[in-house]
């Protein structure tokens, strides 16, 4: 699905009661599908970057910076997202005036992949095997090359 700015036309790949009757008329934000951490630690990098570089505006914490989204995440989630930060090592604190990025947060927002995989990188070059574990922590972020998305075995069994 798209958003449309003027009048089209509208080819579904879908049968119309189907699409009247199971999918929903809007679908859910990005923000409410998607793990919050990255944003919350881009959130946190960002607000130091205006306390910085714009001081006029004051204290920005990432849960008022968050608020200011168009379809903002709830509280419930933020609360669970800071703690997630803190226990994996990624803030120092979950307060947000407090809480400061440490060097494996650095390192989540500059990489595409996961807290936990960004976390193997880290240790791995600790170690002294930085190459290794960039290896697997890209092996890791792949989906699992022996399964089929949405492909059933008896679906399988039609090409064989």
């Amino acid at each position: 699905r798209c958003a449309r700015t003027c009048p089209g036309v509208c080819i579904r790949m879908v049968p119309r009661s189907f699409y009247e009757a199971v999918l929903p008329a809007y679908d859910t934000p990005e923000i409410e599908q998607a793990p919050l951490e990255r944003f919350f630690l881009q959130l946190r990098d960002f607000s130091e970057k205006l306390r910085a570089n714009v001081p006029r505006l004051g204290l920005l914490p990432p849960r008022r910076l968050a608020q200011l989204a168009v379809q903002p995440p709830s509280a419930e989630r933020l609360d669970d997202t800071a703690r997630t930060l803190v226990d994996a090592g990624a803030i120092t604190h979950k307060a947000d005036e407090s809480g400061q990025l440490t060097i494996l947060g650095r390192l989540a927002i500059a990489l595409p992949l996961d807290l936990r995989l960004c976390r193997l990188v880290l240790f791995g070059a600790l170690f002294g095997c930085a190459s290794d574990a960039v290896v697997m922590a890209a092996a890791l972020s792949g989906q699992d090359p022996f399964t089929l998305p949405g492909v059933s075995l008896q679906d399988h069994a039609a090409y064989v």
